[in-house]
């Protein structure tokens, strides 16, 4: 099954949007990595991208916020450090196990489910703010 971005998810901020694009992009090919069983250093390859490309994406997402004075910044932020800490959870099972069944199911519940869950509704509301702003301005 393919992982990807599709057009209910744009937030209407073409940066975030292509970012988001990217994470899932990034994702299937992690996923089918694993699934195809390819070699480790290329799965591994693929993790420390995506750990980077998070990091870059959170830091891109919370600069928007702050420049649109977004009231619930703050709790947004602190799902953002919570994937992260779940994200450091899954590459230690990648380090202990490699690419296993284990950090397949954990990999499709921590980031695929998290992932659409956190832009579908808490990215879209972000985006809603700053579109309604720019109406009121």
């Amino acid at each position: 099954m393919k992982i990807a971005w599709t057009p209910d998810l744009a937030i209407g901020d073409g940066m975030i949007d292509r970012q988001h694009k990217e994470l899932f992009a990034q994702v299937d090919r992690l996923v089918t990595a694993i699934r195809e069983k390819r070699n480790i250093e290329e799965v591994r390859e693929i993790v420390d991208f995506l750990e980077r490309y998070v990091i870059v994406h959170f830091d891109a997402e919370e600069r928007l916020m702050e420049q649109a004075y977004f009231p619930d910044i703050n709790s947004h932020r602190r799902e953002h450090a919570r994937f992260v800490e779940k994200w450091k959870g899954l590459k230690a099972i990648f380090e202990r196990e490699g690419p296993s069944l284990a950090f397949a199911l954990s990999l499709n519940r921590v980031v695929v489910s998290w992932l659409r869950y956190h832009i579908a509704v808490r990215d879209k509301a972000v985006g809603r703010y700053i579109a309604e702003r720019a109406k009121a301005a």
